[in-house]
């Protein structure tokens, strides 16, 4: 069974009052057309399956950066949606992460976008709302709107009304409600002149419908109350938990089993005033289910009650989920020091570096409170936002309730914090602090007087590896030097380079193709994620013919002609041709010119061969320039002296200053032997004391004279005998030793000897002296002399000695004396010994009577 309840319907999930001047902002005639977008480069990133996703291709309305980001569809979560940035081929991605519901999930199992706006059906004057956990319907054939929240459905502006009740009780409706001139868009539908100078809003939130009378003059009246009534249906399982009487306080209705299912709000009028100022009235139900709403006329008459004035109450459906989540705010004596705090964590991809993190949060002031007293910051890791004082985003210069956007702020507060790029996923952990300044001394968070009234959103955008730049396809010239660069940028550094048709492992390689080349690289970051960059050379052949320069060396102020070479027009000959005489050092439109220098040095000379499609291709010699110097010649033979008559002699001559093809005369002794470029000469007809002569002819064109002599003076050596002598010739017995020694003459001051023994070779044997032990057989001790001297008959000479072997024989001895026949004693006897091979100087040895007698004389007294 049904109850039939006059009831002012508004669902609010995270909006301010409505205030004129938010109502009159408000989109009421047209609604958006919403189409799929770059389907086929969506398709490229997400799974076929999501193909048929009734939001597939379609930008959601409440989320920033819609012309340059695509969602895709199969990352959703309830409260978190993906992005990637239109042609990053999913490089630059985007998160957009909730602290409460974003999405949910429709009847066929998809994660379906909550879109709280109104659309028009296929039904005339039936409106929808539907996409969202809490559906709503505005009938205007009907005259009602239905809301659906927990499977349970609220219909409600039935025989909607506005009454003025006077001083002594007596109602009277104001005119006759008129619901056909109205007009419908996104955010609702706005019935013109529904009453009198009076408008009838009704104007959509998430799982909320706002309805508004906005009253646009005083209507007459002098006492009592305006009253808004309405009618509305509960749908079985329903109930009113109210107290059945009016006053500033909310009313809920409830299940059986007393589980909130929608709320009424508490109700207010506003006037339009700079202050936005809010009245607050009673409102409530009757005992006969009747909910009306009391707005004082005093208050409606007041010289400081500004017109349009607008009376909204507003009831909410108990699954608005940021009104479950976001409880509120709550008491701080001192301004931004107590606050109600949120936890948000936004998981980011991994291989990726963050670039961006932004905001989205509003709150709306209410009753007592004004939009100074509300305020937000966020943290995150270490750093907050905002960082500038007071510390919190707020509405400094609205006095009254107000509404407090702020919708995508970019935080750049948050960026020394940022994450180092990372191979593997991150969380960012942010924290909402929500304050309330002051005013309403309720200590638990509340949404009493400042409430949340958007959901607290963070976008947090990264990028993995990108190509930042790589050098485009290019026509150039043949020959052209031109450096490829690729810079690649975000994933996770360091990258490295694999180049295909170039030798490189950095970001840039120098390439001079002639022909029309492909190249590309492969670049990879630390954590193996690769992107390929192509690009191509189109080579335009060079066709500059070249040209000659003659001289090619030449001296300071001396013609130098240039000649092009071909057979091409002479408007297709520019040279350049720095240094030289003529002025700018640009010669345009001559094939052949002439030109000079007037500094010695190195000069490069530059043909830019002009092509139709190429413009000029160079080409470019390098000449000397040098002043006038004085040759010279130096004559060297090939060794060093002494020489000797006879020997060959080799002459070099050495140029300075000899051009490029010097001649030289060489002249011995006067006379001209030999003639022509060859610089050297050799001879072996030299006397002692003959001069050799080289004449340098220096073919230079920079030398004060054409000629320099160079003369030699070559001394040279008779030639000598060298002679050698051994000394002794001796005869020895056999095992006798001997010591042999040289006499050498002419043999110079390194020579060589050689002993021989019998006519064979001695080891070791090669100094001066020769000692060895005679043995028999031994009868030629020889020596050989090699003289070191260069100018000698010959360099040996040979001397040998003979060894006389004497033969062994036996010593005798005789002994003689003077006595006579007859000796006396006393007489004086003198012996002499005579000796036979007792050599020259043999030794004694005495005996008288068989004894050995000491003596030095030979004779003696007997």
């Amino acid at each position: 069974m049904k109850r039939i309840l006059v009831f002012v319907f508004m669902f609010f999930s995270t909006l301010l009052h409505a205030q004129y001047s938010h109502v009159s902002g408000l989109n009421f005639s047209r609604f958006s057309t919403r189409v799929v977008e770059n389907e086929n480069e969506i398709k490229k990133l997400v799974p076929a399956g999501f193909y048929s996703h009734p939001d597939f291709g379609i930008f959601p309305f409440d989320t920033q950066k819609k012309n340059l980001m695509l969602e895709l569809v199969d990352r959703r979560t309830l409260d978190s949606r993906y992005f990637v940035e239109r042609g990053s081929n999913g490089s630059r991605f985007m998160i957009q992460k909730s602290y409460t519901p974003i999405n949910y999930v429709d009847g066929n199992g998809w994660i379906r976008e909550i879109n709280y706006r109104l659309r028009q059906t296929s039904i005339p004057h039936i409106f929808k709302a539907d996409q969202q956990r809490s559906p709503i319907t505005i009938d205007i054939g009907k005259k009602e709107v239905s809301i659906l929240s927990k499977l349970k459905k609220l219909s409600f502006a039935k025989d909607i009304k506005l009454v003025h009740v006077d001083a002594n009780g007596v109602e009277k409706e104001i005119g006759q409600a008129n619901w056909s001139n109205y007009s419908a868009g996104d955010d609702g539908i706005l019935i013109h002149d529904f009453y009198p100078h009076v408008d009838l809003v009704f104007s959509l939130r998430e799982s909320r419908i706002e309805t508004d009378f906005i009253i646009k003059q005083q209507l007459g009246f002098n006492d009592g109350q305006l009253v808004m009534r309405q009618k509305f249906l509960l749908d079985d399982g329903l109930k009113l938990n109210s107290s059945e009487q009016f006053s500033h306080e909310e009313s809920f209705i409830t299940d059986q089993s007393n589980n909130v299912c929608f709320k009424v709000e508490k109700c207010y009028a506003f006037s339009n005033d700079a202050a936005n100022t809010a009245l607050p009235i009673n409102s409530g139900f009757n005992t006969s289910g009747e909910f009306s709403v009391f707005t004082p006329v005093s208050w409606l008459n007041s010289p400081s009650t500004i017109y349009p004035v607008l009376i909204d109450p507003i009831v909410t459906a108990a699954d608005s989920l940021l009104a479950s989540a976001i409880i509120g705010t709550k008491f701080s004596p001192v301004c931004w020091t107590n606050s109600c705090d949120y936890f948000l964590t936004v998981p980011s991809p991994a291989n990726s570096t963050i670039v961006d993190i932004s905001t989205s949060f509003s709150f709306q002031t209410i009753a007592a409170c004004t939009g100074m007293d509300g305020g937000f910051s966020v943290d995150y890791s270490t750093c907050t936002f905002p960082s500038a004082a007071p510390g919190v985003m707020w509405c400094p210069f609205s006095p009254g309730s107000t509404l407090c956007t702020f919708d995508s702020i970019q935080v750049p507060e948050f960026n020394s914090c940022f994450p180092a790029p990372s191979c593997a996923p991150q969380n960012l952990d942010f924290t909402l602090h929500f304050y309330r300044c002051n005013n309403d001394p309720d200590i638990n968070c509340a949404a009493n007087c400042v409430r949340a009234y958007s959901p607290w959103v963070m976008y947090v955008s990264g990028r993995t590896l990108e190509m930042n730049y790589m050098t485009p396809n290019m026509q150039i010239c043949g020959g052209v030097s031109v450096d490829l660069v690729v810079i690649p940028e975000f994933g996770v550094p360091p990258y490295s380079f694999f180049w295909f048709n170039a030798t490189s492992i950095n970001d840039t390689v120098t390439v001079s193709p002639t022909v029309s080349t492909f190249y590309s690289v492969i670049v990879t970051d630390a954590c193996g994620n690769n992107f390929v960059g192509e690009d191509t050379l189109f080579v335009e052949p060079n066709n500059n013919p070249g040209f000659t320069v003659s001289p090619i060396t030449a001296c300071i102020n001396q013609n130098i002609s240039l000649a092009g070479n071909g057979a091409s027009v002479v408007t297709d000959y520019d040279w350049i041709v720095p240094g030289s005489t003529i002025a700018g050092g640009v010669i345009n439109d001559d094939q052949n010119p002439v030109i000079q220098y007037s500094l010695p040095g190195t000069y490069n000379i530059t043909l830019r061969f002009f092509n139709a499609n190429c413009l000029y291709f160079d080409s470019t010699i390098a000449i000397t320039i040098t002043s006038q110097s004085i040759p010279d010649v130096t004559v060297a033979t090939s060794v060093i002296g002494p020489y000797c008559l006879g020997d060959t002699l080799n002459f070099t001559a050495t140029p300075v200053n000899g051009g490029v093809l010097p001649t030289y005369d060489w002249i011995v002794d006067g006379v001209l032997l030999q003639s022509g470029v060859v610089d050297t000469f050799s001879t072996s007809q030299l006397n002692n004391g003959s001069i050799v002569q080289a004449v340098l002819h220096s073919n230079s064109t920079c030398v004060t004279s054409a000629t320099d002599t160079a003369s030699v003076f070559v001394a040279l050596n008779s030639a000598v005998v060298p002679d050698v002598t051994i000394s002794p010739d001796t005869g020895v017995c056999p095992g006798s030793p001997v010591t042999f020694a040289l006499t050498a003459n002419n043999a110079g001051a390194t020579p060589t000897y050689q002993w021989f023994l019998n006519g064979v070779a001695i080891g070791g044997a090669t100094g001066t002296t020769f000692s060895t032990v005679i043995n028999a057989g031994d009868s030629l001790v020889s020596v050989q002399m090699n003289s070191s001297l260069r100018c000698v008959t010959t360099p040996i000479a040979i001397d040998s000695s003979n060894v006389i072997q004497l033969q062994n024989s036996n010593p005798s001895v005789g002994l003689i004396s003077d006595a006579s026949a007859a000796l006396c004693s006393g007489d004086t006897i003198h012996f002499t010994a005579a000796s036979v091979f007792g050599g020259s100087a043999p030794l004694y040895q005495w005996y008288i009577n068989g004894k050995p007698f000491r003596c030095c004389y030979f004779r003696f007294n007997l």
